[in-house]
């Protein structure tokens, strides 16, 4: 793997914008999870989340030797392999081996916003993770998914009181506010601590 060092972008000056090249090899993992608004305009860009401790991820490699210019929670993705706008940038990531990122240290507010509430719905996702029991469907009876109208077919959970529902749809249901942290067929209330 190559990777070159930390480049101050003449576009940012002292505002604490660096420049960042991975190189992933075959299907490892970049290592990081980053988040967007679909609704907000293209050149928001993407905020990085989380940054994993996946092992031999592109970034930890990054992280290991470029200790003063780290990719981490909270900086802003501007640019990958020359593309700016959201859509171009997840295909980047999604498609290339090799990627150049123009990382920002200062959020705009919107930014910000799309940090702090992608951090509160992952908190509220594990929260809901932590009480559903995901089982095994009997194939010779065929129920359906009240939230969806889906048959039960496979990632089937079972809430508390007994309810089945894919896996998806209760952690969307229960995850989505903290009015919906009920079983939607008997409204039991569920113990969920965000």
């Amino acid at each position: 793997m190559k990777l070159f060092g930390c480049l101050r972008s003449p576009l940012f000056g002292s505002t604490g914008g660096f420049r960042v090249s991975l190189d992933r090899v075959g299907d490892e993992p970049i290592g990081m999870v980053a988040t967007y608004c679909p609704s907000a305009p293209q050149s928001q860009g993407l905020v990085i989340r989380d940054v994993t401790a996946d092992e031999g991820s592109a970034i930890l490699r990054w992280n290991q030797r470029h200790p003063k210019r780290q990719v981490r929670p909270g900086l802003a993705i501007l640019e990958v392999n020359g593309c700016c706008s959201t859509a171009e940038m997840l295909r980047e990531v999604k498609d290339s081996n090799c990627l150049e990122l123009l990382l920002c240290e200062h959020l705009t507010p919107l930014q910000s916003e799309i940090l702090s509430s992608s951090r509160r719905r992952s908190k509220a996702i594990a929260a809901v993770e932590a009480v559903i029991q995901e089982i095994e469907v009997d194939t010779e009876v065929t129920e359906q998914c009240a939230i969806c109208y889906e048959d039960l077919t496979m990632q089937v959970i079972q809430l508390p009181c007994g309810h089945c529902f894919h896996k998806s749809c209760a952690t969307k249901w229960l995850a989505s506010c903290k009015a919906h942290q009920r079983c939607p067929l008997c409204n039991q209330k569920l113990e969920i601590y965000t």
